[in-house]
């Protein structure tokens, strides 16, 4: 994580040289970064009860210690983002001098995540399972793996069942990745197997050169793998589609099968995975390729989240429609309220092993409310 934020001050052939102001202004960033890297990289493999552990042991910390820019008392320290008031996003070349008397005034601070982020809109005609409400978990989630991204690193996120992965990077990928970063994804079963892993990913890419392979020139490929541990183990327990993943991550590349002894080299392709934990028909991922990946936990949504997403979604709908409000919010939470109940009461049994509910679930719940016609409302 550390890495992403020195990597402008040795800049591949590519990549835009650091500014003078970066440079000059360099040691007021290096404790900021070293502390968001810190709670994005060891942190962010916690759960919510976790999470708010590490928060208060990093604060009791801070009042040991000397911060220059010390993280805002109010919430926890995963709510806050470093801005860098634009002196690492703005290059040198045709400043004007009003510019640049800005420049001077530019000022480092840890601002909310949601803070500056424009009302969200949803289009008249999206579809229930298109719509990505912003809170403050699916942004910071998606910033992280955008910055990881970028500079080449691996990612793995890992959460519950409905704590939107897969929409996430989705929309990430789809969206608002810069132009070089095309994505390609991949979706793994219990019947996955390595041949066909490999002939997928392998057509995705030409041939460069003898034994080197990769997307067209100027083109970085990231390869999204959806439920990564959903592959059955075999007699002795290994997996051989990820074992495939893990021989490129090792060796940048794999062995072709049609001709014997050949490397093929892959260039310019990076992953991004998602999965859940054990269970369920999904199965441990070896070590041996975790630890390739900087993990990123997708934790479940606490209530002004879950709040905030369906309020957003019913009052589209309600609007749309020509429905009355004056109801919505008491509808809402007690839908949530009733979801809390049965996540709590309901458990899972050997006689009733299905009671496993997510924020699907939930989900559904107002998707179902959403069909109802206008008309036979009162």
């Amino acid at each position: 994580m550390l890495d992403c934020f020195v990597q402008p001050f040795r800049p591949r052939e590519s990549d835009k040289p650091a500014t003078t102001e970066a440079l000059e202004r360099l040691n007021e960033f290096i404790e900021s970064w070293f502390l968001f890297s810190l709670i994005w990289s060891v942190g962010a493999t916690c759960d919510n009860d976790g999470r708010r552990k590490f928060s208060e042991w990093l604060r009791k910390k801070f009042e040991h210690e000397t911060i220059k820019l010390p993280i805002p008392n109010e919430g926890l320290v995963y709510d806050y983002v470093l801005d860098d008031g634009g002196i690492f996003s703005s290059g040198e070349e045709g400043k004007s001098e009003e510019e640049e008397d800005a420049s001077k005034k530019r000022q480092i601070r840890w601002r909310h995540w949601l803070q500056g982020l424009p009302p969200y809109q949803i289009a008249p005609d999206a579809k229930y399972s298109d719509i990505l409400v912003p809170t403050i978990d699916n942004v910071r989630n998606a910033y992280v793996t955008e910055m990881l991204l970028r500079m080449d690193k691996p990612v793995l996120c890992v959460g519950p069942t409905g704590t939107s992965k897969t929409l996430t990077v989705v929309d990430k990928l789809m969206r608002s990745m810069p132009k070089e970063f095309s994505p390609e994804f991949i979706v793994f079963s219990a019947k996955t197997n390595v041949n066909q892993t490999q002939d997928l990913i392998d057509s995705k890419l030409d041939k460069r050169r003898r034994g080197i392979f990769g997307p067209p020139l100027g083109k970085v490929f990231i390869f999204f793998i959806d439920d990564l541990n959903m592959p059955a183990l075999e007699t002795y327990g290994s997996q051989p589609p990820i074992e495939l993943i893990r021989q490129y991550m090792d060796f940048k590349g794999w062995y072709d099968r049609k001709v014997v002894g050949e490397f093929r080299n892959l260039v310019d392709i990076n992953f991004i995975c998602a999965m859940g934990p054990p269970g369920g028909g999904r199965n441990p991922v070896s070590p041996r390729l975790t630890r390739h990946f900087n993990f990123l936990s997708f934790t479940e949504l606490e209530n002004d989240s879950m709040l905030k997403i369906f309020s957003t979604i019913f009052d589209w709908w309600t609007k749309a429609s020509d429905i009355s409000q004056a109801n919505s919010e008491k509808l809402i939470l007690t839908s949530i309220q009733v979801y809390k109940t049965v996540c709590t009461q309901l458990l899972p049994t050997p006689n009733k092993s299905h009671y496993t509910f997510n924020l699907r679930d939930l989900s559904k719940v107002f998707q179902g409310m959403l069909m109802v016609e206008a008309k036979k409302i009162d």
